[in-house]
């Protein structure tokens, strides 16, 4: 089976929606997604052997993971979180390294991270992110955006 990684906002759906799905709709950072992109991104998950994170990106989702819930549903995103890291293959990459890339500048740190580096061959890269999309694949990353997953599947 495939490993794949997951940029900061589909690992934030992911957590949030496995921790309850009416967070979803409650949560400032995710009004762009629906309870069928959380259904689509976990079924796809079950698929793969193994997620693979980055620092960076499990930073953002901590951060971000609690933005507009309080207590107790803060708690237990965090929890979720927790619990999916002890599952996930972490892969670290220097940020000295990331920000070597062309592309750090209009994308930032997390983003380029994940152009930087040596993805396994079976990996590949779940975005939302149109610029990340186009940048990894002009790299030759194996990415693909939610939006294409949601018209195979006939969600749009």
């Amino acid at each position: 089976m495939p490993r794949v990684a997951l940029d900061s906002n589909l690992l934030l759906l992911l957590v949030v929606g496995e921790t309850d799905l009416r967070l979803i709709e409650r949560h400032r950072r995710l009004r762009a997604y629906d309870l069928d992109s959380y259904r689509l991104i976990a079924e796809m998950v079950v698929d793969a052997s193994r997620i693979l994170v980055t620092p960076n990106v499990l930073t953002e989702v901590s951060n971000l993971g609690c933005y507009g819930i309080s207590e107790p549903g803060c708690s237990q995103i965090r929890a979720t979180l927790r619990m999916l890291v002890k599952q996930a293959g972490e892969v670290y990459l220097p940020s000295s390294d990331a920000m070597g890339a062309h592309e750090f500048q209009r994308l930032g740190l997390t983003d380029a991270t994940f152009l930087q580096i040596q993805w396994p061959e079976d990996c590949t890269l779940w975005t939302d992110d149109l610029d990340l999309w186009l940048a990894a694949n002009a790299r030759g990353v194996k990415v693909q955006r939610l939006l294409d997953m949601r018209q195979e599947r006939g969600l749009l």
